[in-house]
């Protein structure tokens, strides 16, 4: 299955860069947008998970019915070790198991998906210095799936080229480490732009798409801490250099980098407010809902959220 991992974050991961090269202190941000280091509401310390389950079940036409059930297991440092994820597509339902590997500095170098004991899909990244310089990804049964991504970087932008291919698209970031606008281009030529805005604690609050699949989506949020900030913030950089050209960030960065749980979206379909539960410390225990991105296709969302205290 094609980036497997990249389809159960489909709805969001992470940010970073002003205008030096990144460094540690980016690739591993929790930055919340002020600069103080965290926007944390109810205590210093960031939640701690010990487990989380993200549920989406969408309705896509020709495709159908497809569901992708991941449960996420977590290490001592509260960062993503391994995730379990149950796919199924056309009726025929396949688990993977994804473990991602690490350096002595704890920097994300690699993952592998494994099913039936075979091993599906890997993806090794390589650093120079402290940025990522290259990922090259292999789908063992397709090999038309497998790329290499190249990365260059200058002040505030980072550009992704593929081996192979004529497209190549440029992150901005702004001082804050927050990622700003994502731009592809099919050699010379803009093709599709997405520019995101924050507010001032660093939430996600809207995505302005230009060129293939024009549109505006805004984000709500409530006032809580969201645990996923800090368990998924080494994976930041990764969520966004690794996608494809064509997709759409802003979900990404609401769900899993925003400082506050994200409760509601409103796309020119309509608006909707996800149903939120909390415990008695405010800590977010699920979150549900449905949306309809258009054209047909239709996205119900459930997860589940367990603490370590």
């Amino acid at each position: 299955m094609k980036k497997l991992l990249l389809i159960v974050l489909t709805l969001g991961l992470f940010t970073s860069c002003d205008n030096e090269p990144l460094d540690r202190a980016i690739l591993n941000s929790t930055d919340n947008g002020n600069g103080d280091g965290g926007g944390d509401n109810n205590s210093d310390e960031p939640l701690a998970l010990d487990a989380y389950s993200l549920d989406l079940n969408s309705t896509v036409p020709i495709f159908g019915n497809i569901i992708v059930n991941t449960d996420f297991s977590f290490n001592s440092n509260n960062k993503v070790s391994s995730s379990a994820v149950a796919s199924t597509f056309f009726g025929q339902t396949a688990t993977e198991n994804v473990v991602f590997t690490r350096d002595n500095s704890n920097r994300i170098t690699g993952y592998t998906s494994t099913s039936l004991g075979m091993t599906t899909n890997t993806a090794v990244v390589t650093y120079e210095g402290n940025n990522i310089s290259q990922i090259v990804y292999d789908y063992v049964e397709d090999d038309e799936d497998d790329y290499t991504y190249n990365f260059t970087y200058a002040g505030n932008t980072i550009t992704r080229t593929q081996v192979g291919s004529s497209i190549s698209t440029v992150f901005t970031l702004n001082g804050n480490n927050k990622l700003i606008k994502k731009e592809s281009f099919d050699g010379t030529t803009s093709i599709k732009t997405e520019v995101l805005d924050y507010d001032g604690l660093g939430n996600c609050i809207a995505s302005i798409i230009t060129g293939e699949d024009a549109t505006t989506t805004s984000f709500a949020f409530d006032t809580n801490d969201s645990p996923l900030k800090d368990a998924f913030s080494d994976q930041y950089m990764l969520s966004f250099l690794n996608d494809d050209y064509s997709d759409d960030v802003g979900s990404s960065m609401a769900q899993f980098d925003s400082p506050n749980n994200w409760i509601g979206i409103t796309t020119p379909e309509g608006s909707v407010s996800f149903t939120v539960q909390y415990d008695a410390d405010d800590r977010i225990t699920s979150r549900n809902g449905s949306y309809d991105l258009g054209d047909g296709v239709l996205i119900q969302l459930s997860e589940t959220f367990q603490f370590v205290n």
